[in-house]
């Protein structure tokens, strides 16, 4: 019973303890339809963000032009800015990362 409330409360201060992922995404000039269009697209558009994650998202609209994105790890700015949002403080805050 110890055992078990040890490797739990382990397990708690492991999961508070992690580092939220944050998924930026960029959008594409071409419409991916499959996962094999976006392996080869996505990885430079990713290059300076951070890197690609594999994840990507293809929308087909039938009245606008259709919308692909990437998503993308982020740089330490970009993912500052994430989490802080979009204001003065906040860029002051996230421009002591550099891109």
């Amino acid at each position: 019973m110890k055992k078990n409330m040890v490797l739990s409360l382990a397990s708690l201060l492991l999961l508070i303890a992690a580092p939220s992922i944050i998924s930026i995404d960029y959008h594409a000039d071409t419409y991916f339809q499959t996962s094999d269009q976006a392996k080869s697209e996505c990885p430079s558009i990713c290059k300076d963000h951070g890197g690609w994650n594999g994840n990507w998202s293809g929308i087909y609209r039938s009245s606008q032009e259709n919308d692909s994105v990437c998503g993308c790890n982020g740089t330490e700015r970009e993912k500052c800015l994430e989490r802080e949002g979009s204001s003065l403080r906040a860029e002051a805050e996230c421009n002591k990362y550099s891109n």
